[in-house]
């Protein structure tokens, strides 16, 4: 008489006694990873090995013993005497999947049950102090550093149950691959593969964006979507370790475990049809080997053909590496070399339609996207920088800049007929923007950068090659320079204090003293050359540049022809210590010049003393400097003796 429960104690037993040698294996993995670190360098040290995000022995534990432990469990499924002799004994197919599935997640999960209840073992209080600097940054979902015991027992529990979370959601969906699958080689590929098939696929839709649409760069990755596709990112990603579980974005755990239990429910419907006569087959499915070949033409044909484009051009390699895909895909799928039949026909049918939709969908923008531009309302912040300048990045954050750069965006998108194909033989031809006629063969071009923060949480990402000129007599950039809130501007420059101002510099200059150098080379590191008049002329030099360049941004993009006493190319650095309250107000002013104009936290150590103080410095990039900073510089070295000596020694 068949057991009619769900569970079976005898077959859960069983499973144990043949399997125990993985477990076993995968203990002393990780025990090696992290306890042994903390035997050998003590709590103190060894607890960052122990309980460190990333650490890839457990993480090697747990994703090979997650498909290890279903491929052996579920086994029996694929040898059609053994699964004769599993459906013949007295278990129902339901107490059959239900002892097989935990017994597999149990020996998957018995590793780290060991390593954990060596750790509460070897466990002694750890509490961050001035020596433990890989503490630092460690943060509760309030923000606040971590302060207390970094090795309690309850960091342990939430390391276990981020290890927990990586396993059960691996291992579900191995013990799925086994119910489709007909052989134990087939069985680990697609364990291996349906674990690995959505980033996968998300990876090759961001490969087709990026070389089918104008405008779309790789750097567009939304990370938070990337991040919910696998446990093992948000593991790589220090979101699965006892300090990660803390961090606000991990509620995707939630989607993890919802995952989790739906995948084992379709394994749970599937192994109560599954036909039983198909065992040795690669899929026991016909619906799942018509997915099956469709997947893999997707993937394979796809990056044959995106390598193949490369070289030769065209649309010739996608149909290659399809055709080349489809009859290595239905070989193995029908394990045999003779794969013209009904089921090939239709497989075929599904694939061409799929690559043809794929392919011909991006290459003419179907799907619109190389025109969307964010909703004004949906739109937190939008950053616009372009590689011309240093000092000609803004962040819009306020409803009139952010629509004035909307518009800036929407006049390249309209004219992108003409911006897309400039290195083409169409883009030879003269064109329009508005009332400016443009010349491609005769334009300055720069590229530019739209990055755009969505109150949603998201991230949309454009770049563009435009003409400099059209930038510099774009209306409505030079409006969201004046209608931004948070521009650097000379009143900001001059909060430096030329007494107190610690000066760098150096650059190099067209003019030769000596015909046969290579160029006039001048090294500056606050040195005491420098006058504290000449330091308060250095700064309302780059104060003046600055307001100069926000009221006429055609100044940002002259593209000047540096004559023999200009400067080529260089850097320049000023700071000052500043008080923490004047931190604090700049801070939540929010500055977007992150590269030419910032203010720094800076905790300096001493005598086993921690001392915090704050700084606020510009570095400039002298090649696109204005006219005040390039005469003052260049005054400088007429003016002082031990700098134009440097230079002419040169």
């Amino acid at each position: 008489m068949k057991n009619k429960g769900f569970f079976s104690k005898v077959l859960f037993i069983e499973n144990l006694k043949r399997f125990w040698p993985l477990a076993f294996v995968g203990f002393v993995i990780c025990f090696l990873s992290g306890p042994m670190s903390v035997i050998r360098s003590g709590a103190k040290n060894g607890v960052r090995f122990a309980l460190i995000d990333l650490n890839l022995g457990y993480m090697f534990v747990a994703l090979t013993l997650s498909v290890a432990a279903a491929v052996c469990v579920f086994g029996y499924l694929q040898k059609v005497s053994s699964v004769s002799v599993m459906h013949s004994m007295p278990f129902s197919r339901r107490s059959l999947y239900v002892t097989s599935y935990l017994s597999g997640l149990f020996i998957a999960l018995l590793p780290m049950i060991l390593t954990l209840l060596t750790l509460v073992v070897l466990r002694k209080p750890v509490y961050p102090d001035s020596d433990s600097y890989w503490y630092l940054g460690l943060t509760t979902s309030l923000g606040k550093e971590i302060t207390g015991d970094v090795f309690s027992f309850g960091m342990l529990l939430r390391w276990f149950a981020g290890q927990f979370v990586l396993i059960a959601f691996s291992y579900s969906v191995s013990v799925l691959a086994g119910i489709i699958s007909g052989n134990t080689v087939i069985h680990a590929l697609t364990a291996c593969g349906l674990n690995a098939i959505v980033p996968a696929l998300y990876g090759l839709y961001l490969l087709y964006r990026e070389l089918f649409l104008w405008g779309v760069p790789a750097s567009d990755l939304n990370t938070s979507v990337l991040l919910k596709m696998h446990p093992v990112f948000s593991y790589l990603s220090g979101g699965l370790g006892p300090f990660g579980l803390s961090k606000p974005w991990n509620s995707s755990i939630y989607a993890y475990v919802a995952v989790t239990i739906a995948v084992t429910l379709l394994g749970f419907l599937l192994y109560r049809i599954r036909p039983l006569e198909r065992a040795t087959d690669s899929y026991v499915f016909r619906p799942v080997s018509y997915l099956i070949t469709a997947l893999l033409v997707l993937c394979f044909g796809s990056i044959i053909g995106m390598i193949m484009n490369e070289v030769t051009g065209g649309y010739s390699g996608y149909i290659i590496g399809s055709v080349a895909s489809f009859v290595a895909a239905e070989m193995i799928v029908r394990k045999t070399t003779r794969i013209v039949s009904r089921e090939s026909l239709i497989s075929l049918v599904l694939c061409a339609a799929m690559m043809t939709l794929m392919v011909g969908g991006f290459a003419m923008d179907l799907f619109g996207i190389e025109d969307v531009i964010p909703k004004a309302e949906s739109i937190e912040s939008v950053n616009f920088n372009d590689w011309v300048s240093s000092m000609n990045s803004l962040t819009a954050d306020n409803e009139k800049s952010i629509e004035d750069i909307r518009a800036l965006h929407s006049v390249i998108i309209g004219n992108k007929e003409f911006l897309k194909n400039r290195n083409g033989a169409e883009g030879s031809a003269k064109f329009m923007i508005g009332d400016k006629a443009y010349d491609p063969e005769e334009e300055n071009w720069t590229g530019v950068k739209f990055v755009y923060q969505l109150k949603n949480g998201g991230m949309l990402t454009r770049q563009y090659d435009v003409p400099v000129r059209m930038l510099a007599e774009s209306k409505e950039l030079q409006a969201a320079y004046l209608d931004t809130d948070n521009y650097i501007t000379g009143a900001d420059i001059m909060r430096f204090d030329p007494e107190k101002l610690d000066v760098g510099f150096w650059f190099d200059r067209y003019e030769q003293p000596d015909p046969n150098a290579d160029g006039s080379f001048v090294e500056y590191s606050n040195s005491g050359m420098l006058s504290t008049e000449q330091k308060a002329a250095l700064i309302e030099a780059v104060a003046k540049d600055c307001d100069e360049f926000r009221n006429d941004i055609s100044k940002i993009y002259e593209w000047r022809t540096r004559n023999d006493a200009g400067i080529a190319y260089g850097y320049l650095h000023m700071g000052n210590r500043i008080s923490e309250a004047e931190y604090k107000a700049e801070m939540a002013r929010g500055l977007s010049f992150s590269e030419l104009y910032r203010v720094s936290e800076i905790s300096e150590k001493s005598d086993d003393v921690t001392r915090t103080e704050y700084e606020r410095t510009c570095d400039l990039d002298l090649s696109k400097c204005g006219d005040n900073v390039e005469a003052v510089l260049l005054r400088f070295l007429e003016e002082i003796p031990e700098l134009r000596e440097n230079a002419t020694r040169q």
